[in-house]
């Protein structure tokens, strides 16, 4: 959603209204029921959206099993691009270690193998990429 918003340019007040307008079926059902529960003056922004879906839909626990596997995260058998596939996957979870350049690398480094650490762990990188 956040790519589409970046390439629609959706002020921040039409994000919620994007979003929304995208769900279907049971997600469709629930926006419709959640935004008819709310007070009429309620400003429905990108905010309360994320925080009432990931409320309804994410079970408890679900966020910090996935950090958790993110803090333990390492290249192992893995080859480096799924390693970085599962590095860019579970980051989401962990935003406080990847929410800075120099974060994400530190991160990143910290899982790889030891053959590769040695390569790449010398190497002054200014961006992830």
């Amino acid at each position: 959603m956040e790519q589409k918003f970046r390439l629609l340019r959706l002020t921040e007040g039409l994000k919620a209204e994007y979003a929304a307008h995208q769900l279907q079926g049971p997600a469709r059902i629930w926006w419709n029921q959640y935004r008819e529960a709310l007070l009429d003056n309620t400003v429905l922004d990108w905010n309360l959206f994320c925080e009432a879906f990931k409320g309804h839909f994410i079970p408890p626990g679900a966020m910090e099993m996935k950090h958790t596997k993110f803090m333990q995260l390492t290249q192992g058998n893995k080859t480096l691009k799924e390693y970085l596939h599962a590095f860019n996957h579970l980051s989401r979870y962990a935003l406080e270690f990847v929410n800075t350049e120099a974060k994400k690398i530190a991160s990143f480094k910290r899982g790889l193998g030891p053959k590769l650490l040695k390569t790449m762990g010398r190497t002054k990188c200014m961006t992830f990429n």
